[in-house]
């Protein structure tokens, strides 16, 4: 995937508001509409299966996401993406919707700024509504690996935990007062695993078609990640603390 110009992309958020709603019988497919931000998607999860389906829309197009709890296929236009990994893992990849409902049906709190509308039990659901298509040729692979495992097949790779290279990452402050610490993927590096809680980890895929490098802020609130020309070991800092909310 090429990265033209600066990118600023939330990755994870945190939060949480709202009360909780009591869990309801967990068998079967659930759907509902689903609206984190502006963007209302529809979302069917079977929680005991592990399976999911998202539909959002994008422009004129939709990005649809469909899981059989043991890969994930992303379609957008021609881009695809496919996931392997854990049920809970393809979830956490997954557009946001997916866990916000999942937080629904086991009564947690919901992110902030989200909201579950139609929610219902879908009585008879498409025999299709899990069907993960086959893509011989992908143009993304994201895979769940263990952390201290080698993965068998791809380019070699490079672990983003607690020190790169040697060096931790560094404190910065964002410029809304926010404290953060930003770890740098040079250009250099190729495909990359990024480390989730020490246990798992996500191939992020190769920054060499990225003129530039890659960097990632870590807050209290989420993951942000900067790429583009202008990302450098020497710039990232300054970068991330121009950062502000939008």
């Amino acid at each position: 995937m090429r990265l033209r110009g600066l990118l600023v992309a939330p990755l994870v958020l945190a939060g949480c508001a709202g009360g909780g709603h009591a869990a309801p019988k967990l068998h079967g497919v659930y759907e509902a509409r689903v609206t984190v931000g502006s963007t209302q998607r529809t979302v069917w999860l079977d929680l005991t299966g592990g399976r999911f389906r998202v539909s959002t829309p994008a422009g004129h197009r939709r990005i649809v996401t469909v899981s059989d709890g043991h890969a994930a296929v992303t379609l957008f236009r021609q881009f695809v993406t496919r996931t392997t990994g854990s049920p809970a893992f393809l979830v956490t990849m997954a557009d946001p919707g997916v866990g916000a409902l999942r937080d629904r049906l086991l009564g947690h709190r919901v992110p902030a700024g989200t909201t579950i509308t139609g929610f219902h039990w879908v009585t008879a659901p498409s025999a299709d509504l899990f069907v993960v298509a086959r893509v011989a040729s992908p143009t993304m692979v994201v895979r769940q690996v263990r952390v201290g495992v080698t993965p068998q097949s791809g380019p070699r790779a490079y672990w983003l935990g607690e020190s790169f290279r040697g060096s931790g990452p560094t404190p910065v402050t964002l410029a809304d007062g926010t404290p953060g610490r930003v770890a740098v993927v040079p250009e250099d590096v190729g495909p990359c695993q990024g480390s989730t809680g020490g246990v798992d980890a996500v191939t992020l895929g190769s920054t060499t078609e990225t003129p530039g490098g890659i960097a990632f802020v870590i807050t209290a609130h989420g993951t942000i990640t900067i790429s583009g020309p202008t990302v450098t070991p020497a710039s990232a800092a300054a970068i991330a603390r121009a950062l502000r909310p939008v």
